[in-house]
């Protein structure tokens, strides 16, 4: 059974001052949440699907159109130097780990990166008594320099639970929940996207599954409804430092969650929302 969202999408001013209004010409629908022992997954689909339009920063890195480097020879720990040299626009989720060079770095917000173009990202240490060359360029990952160890070792009960949720036909997003508390969501602009990082969403959450002891998940899909209905009427305006491509819009006013994303040719890219608890 779908819950089918297509009302929260009627209104049809052309100001983006809420959420939903991103979604504009959108029919969206939550699937059956899916629970696999300490977490809940609520699937996001929508059949206006239109392909690849974006490169994620890990097969950017793997293909070799994205480069990153420290900003000179001496480095600048919250700055990184980023060049992509793909036809397309590199899109990079907030908490994504470069790593390499002196130090290794975390995102500090998701963006996009235009084609054929370079620039400075800010970026945060999550390494300390490092900082010498290991390599000229970085790799990408998904885990913090301290979690590194903590993914290995627990890479058997990670891989179990990424193995029990997989994206279906058309699906752009996914709603979770640890133990009961819905936790948050991420959307996409499309399921080319949403494929390449559903397993380090899951991941994340797994992480805290292990380290609280949660054993069993149990939300009716009423409250995922209200939960993905408050934010998408979330007022936002618009982050005028955001230095990527596009437009970053920010919730406010928001005291039981928040929300960003960031938006393309007047189409969303990512959409991060979360509870506060």
């Amino acid at each position: 059974m779908l819950l089918v969202f297509d009302d929260i999408y009627k209104d049809q001013s052309q100001d983006k001052n809420l959420i939903k209004d991103f979604f504009k010409e959108q029919t969206i629908h939550l699937s059956k949440p899916l629970t696999y022992r300490g977490l809940t997954l609520v699937g996001i689909s929508s059949p206006q699907n239109d392909g690849q339009r974006y490169i994620s920063l890990s097969e950017g890195i793997k293909s070799g159109h994205i480069q990153i480097n420290e900003v000179n020879e001496f480095g600048n720990v919250p700055q990184l130097a980023i060049k992509n040299k793909s036809e397309n626009a590199c899109f990079i989720m907030d908490g994504e780990e470069l790593i390499g060079a002196k130090q290794n770095r975390i995102t500090n917000s998701s963006f996009l990166i235009a084609p054929h173009s370079s620039t400075i990202i800010p970026v945060s240490c999550v390494e300390q008594n490092r900082w010498n060359y290991n390599t000229r360029n970085f790799s990408a990952s998904n885990e913090t320099s301290s979690m590194h160890r903590v993914y290995e070792n627990k890479k058997e009960q990670l891989d179990d639970y990424v193995s029990k949720f997989q994206a279906q036909q058309n699906d752009i997003g996914i709603i979770y929940a640890i133990g009961n508390k819905i936790e948050g969501v991420d959307i996409f602009h499309g399921s080319y996207l949403f494929q390449q990082y559903l397993p380090k969403i899951i991941k994340s959450c797994v992480l805290e599954i292990i380290e609280k002891g949660i054993e069993r998940s149990q939300i009716p899909a009423s409250r995922f409804k209200k939960f993905f209905d408050d934010i998408c009427h979330l007022p936002v305006t618009a982050n005028r430092e955001y230095f990527g491509l596009g437009h970053e819009y920010r919730s406010r006013n928001t005291v039981r969650q928040k929300a960003n994303i960031i938006s393309h040719n007047d189409l969303p890219v990512h959409l991060l929302g979360i509870n506060i608890h």
